[in-house]
């Protein structure tokens, strides 16, 4: 595997993520070194499992879908905003 990324649907601070990275990270340099460190798709940290807003939720879920499945993915659209562009036309942060 090039990329390894795990997803989940609960706010990063809530879901599994915290307690599977490090196990994951000593497998993967095991079984697939090549592969690196592995990403996160998933909610930003938040208090609230939940925005309280359906349409919300529903955009949120399929960003996070989208992203999760897509090959490479060039941003989070679940948790981050697109990088700005400069007048040259280069990404910056």
């Amino acid at each position: 595997a090039k990329e390894i990324v795990w997803c989940q649907e609960e706010p990063r601070n809530m879901g599994s993520w915290s307690y599977i990275l490090e196990p994951l990270e000593k497998t993967l340099a095991e079984c697939a070194p090549q592969a690196g460190r592995p990403g996160y798709v998933g909610r930003a940290a938040s208090a609230s499992p939940a925005t309280g807003s359906m349409k919300i939720h529903t955009k949120e879920q399929a960003a996070l879908v989208d992203e999760a499945l897509s090959i490479a993915p060039a941003m989070n659209k679940a948790t981050k905003k697109a990088p700005k562009k400069t007048k040259t036309g280069k990404n910056k942060r």
